[in-house]
């Protein structure tokens, strides 16, 4: 059964090995056009996965690490995905045991690193030059600062709920601590507002989010140097009151109608949020629906009524979706409401005048009859 030191000798691959199958790195001069930027100057390892080289950066003068992963993995969205996240999550990490990572990206078929280069023996030479690899060696490469994750304090607001008025300014700020340095605090809004980014500062922070009325959770994460995170969050309330809808014409409370068909109505409306829209539906003798003209001050013509009672109702809606609803009534008489007032009105004319002719007539002949007409004449 093979030892430690023959199980780590087997996982080392040098840059003069056999490389894996499939996998053939391509040579310092290979890639002197695919990286202008740098300066190739040596194959100093590779693996399964891809190559490391070491190389120049020509503007900076500085020496780098390159690795380069195997033509196949670019073609993999999933593996591109999960390489592009994990680069830059290591570009966050800042300690003395952990490769500082300058630059990610693709070049050609290849996606590549580029990374700090630290000189010194790799493992292999290591284990050949020492005279004995037991497990205080182990212990002394191996060996991690741990740390505790940073912590987060939100100190304005300082309360779990805070309700904000429209128009009113809001800024979050706080501080994080720990035992390792903070590189950096981002944030993320959930809710009503959903956002993110970086907040300014690292150990005292501040950011000043725009928010949408509602509920918003706001979290705030701190990293330290190591890589460890930590959480902060609150809740806040962007306060807004319902809207109020008015009809201002025709009156409200039954409006009888007489000769027309279509009705002009007109109102306001208003809301601390702002009012986004205002519809109107018909219902009863009429059914239609359809959207005002204009918001705060707003008017609609209503389609051609139908001989009855229409209702229409009318809805004012603002930014937080919040609604207000006013009605009223409209009558159309109908056909036969219209001829029987006009004809009992006839009616009741005639009957009046036959009954004083008839008087007259009875009085008239009441005279002749005493002899009253032919006295007077003869006087």
């Amino acid at each position: 059964m093979p030892d430690s030191t023959d199980l780590l000798a087997a996982g080392i691959e040098p840059a003069g090995s056999s490389p894996p199958p499939g996998w053939i790195p391509p040579t310092p001069e290979m890639l002197c056009g695919v990286f202008p930027q740098l300066e190739i100057l040596a194959l100093i390892g590779q693996g399964g996965m891809g190559a490391v080289y070491k190389a120049r950066q020509i503007h900076l003068e500085r020496l780098v690490a390159v690795k380069l992963l195997s033509a196949e993995r670019g073609v993999d969205p999933a593996f591109v995905e999960r390489f592009t996240r994990e680069a830059r999550a290591l570009a966050r990490l800042q300690h003395s045991q952990i490769v500082t990572l300058y630059d990610f990206g693709r070049a050609g078929s290849w996606l590549y690193l580029v990374m700090e280069y630290v000189e010194g023996a790799n493992l292999r030479q290591v284990m050949a030059t020492a005279e004995a690899f037991d497990g205080s060696l182990a212990t002394d490469v191996l060996t991690v600062t741990v740390t505790s994750p940073p912590t987060v304090a939100i100190s304005l607001p300082t309360n779990a709920d805070t309700w904000l008025s429209i128009g009113s300014g809001l800024t979050i700020s706080g501080t994080t601590s720990g035992s390792a340095m903070v590189s950096g605090v981002t944030y993320g809004l959930a809710g009503a507002t959903s956002s993110s980014g970086s907040a300014t500062g690292t150990a005292s922070w501040t950011f000043s989010p725009a928010l949408n009325p509602g509920i918003t959770i706001v979290t705030m994460t701190a990293m330290d140097t190591n890589g460890h995170t930590g959480q902060g969050a609150i809740t806040i309330t962007h306060d807004v009151s319902d809207p109020i809808v008015a009809i201002s014409s025709p009156a409200s409370g039954g409006t009888h109608l007489s000769g027309t068909a279509h009705v002009t109505i007109s109102g306001a409306a208003s809301d601390d949020a702002g009012i986004v829209g205002v519809s109107y539906q018909l219902s009863g003798a009429t059914v239609a629906t359809g959207t005002a003209t204009g918001t705060t001050s707003w008017s609609l013509v209503t389609p051609a009524l139908s001989h009855g009672v229409t209702t229409v109702t009318i809805t004012a809606r603002d930014v937080a979706d919040q609604t207000s609803v006013v009605a009223l009534d409209l009558l159309y008489p109908t056909t036969s409401e219209v001829g029987t007032g006009g004809s009992s009105q006839s009616c009741g004319l005639g009957s009046g005048l036959a009954a004083i002719l008839v008087f007259a007539c009875a009085m008239l002949l009441h005279s002749f009859a005493s002899g009253d007409v032919s006295t007077r004449r003869g006087r």
